[in-house]
């Protein structure tokens, strides 16, 4: 619960700072560059993507946001372990002071290669889904967090609200 107050006052704080992109600027893409993906926070429980260790098996599931842009949207590729996909994003809007912001990444497209073990395919359409429903980001200190809410409402009668989290933690490359 603490994490959600404090979450939620770094963005009261944080939205007088908070700048519209201008599709035409050039200033600075804090997405901008290759990131590795390290954990999944789904709820209440963290692991390793897709709960198993690579162990170099498959390559590592990245993400690279480029600051080239097609109909005035930017670049995203990277890969998901056995495939490669491509698409693109939207930077809606980002703060310097928290160093946040929001996104909206479009459709993906993906190679069709096959894995003859079918739990790396199952991995890699779950990271290709939810990199899909991302919706906002932290970038700091060369680590990422894309991150997916939904609101709960548990109980009906009840006034509390309480968000249900899918994060997706990176580290720069």
């Amino acid at each position: 619960m603490k994490k959600y107050i404090y979450l939620v006052v770094l963005l009261l704080v944080g939205c007088a700072n908070t700048k519209k992109i201008n599709k035409e600027s050039t200033s600075h893409n804090p997405l901008e560059g290759t990131w590795i993906l390290k954990n999944i926070l789904m709820g209440d429980a963290l692991d390793v993507s897709c709960g198993f260790v690579n162990e170099g098996k498959v390559r590592e599931m990245t993400i690279t946001f480029s600051s080239d842009k097609v109909d005035s949207k930017f670049k995203l590729y990277g890969n998901s372990s056995v495939n490669d996909f491509f698409g693109s994003y939207s930077l809606l809007n980002y703060n310097d002071t928290i160093h946040s912001g929001k996104l909206l990444i479009h459709p993906l497209a993906a190679t069709k290669m096959a894995s003859f073990d079918s739990s790396w395919m199952a991995c890699e359409n779950r990271y290709l889904s939810n990199l899909e429903k991302m919706e906002e980001f932290i970038v700091l200190n060369n680590r990422l967090q894309l991150i997916h809410s939904v609101k709960i409402v548990p109980n009906p009668k009840s006034s509390s609200v309480e968000f249900y989290q899918t994060i997706l933690y990176f580290d720069k490359k």
